[in-house]
């Protein structure tokens, strides 16, 4: 009887052991528990805040950018056509004849046409 009552002892102190250390774990478990439920409410709380942020700069962008189309608009209202130099390309269609190529002169002639004597004063 003794031995059996020795081996139960044995046995509980042997549970009593493993209990412990699960009541430990459980402890650890809920303080680690508590941490992250801290943590998740921060972070709901920033997600709120940023989201708060963020509507706040979306309305700043579109007033910004209605800002710009009006003033896009009134500077496009203001644009003239400028006039356009007609070039009077009447020997392009001469240089090539069954006389033969075309002369240095006139192809010089084709790359840089001539511009009048008005303008040249103005550059001047």
């Amino acid at each position: 009887m003794q031995q059996a009552t020795r081996q139960h002892l044995g046995i509980v102190k042997l549970l009593s052991s493993r209990n412990e250390v699960l009541v430990h774990q459980l402890a650890e478990t809920r303080s680690e528990s508590a941490t992250l439920a801290r943590e998740a409410s921060r972070l709901r709380g920033d997600k709120i805040a940023l989201q708060f942020e963020l509507n706040q700069r979306t309305l700043e962008l579109t007033t910004v950018r209605e800002s710009l189309d009006a003033v896009q608009a009134a500077l496009d209202a203001d644009v003239v056509p400028l006039p356009v130099r007609q070039i009077a390309d009447t020997a392009s269609h001469d240089l090539w004849t069954e006389d033969g190529f075309p002369t240095v002169i006139q192809l010089a002639a084709l790359a840089n046409p001539p511009v009048r004597q008005v303008e040249q004063r103005k550059h001047a």
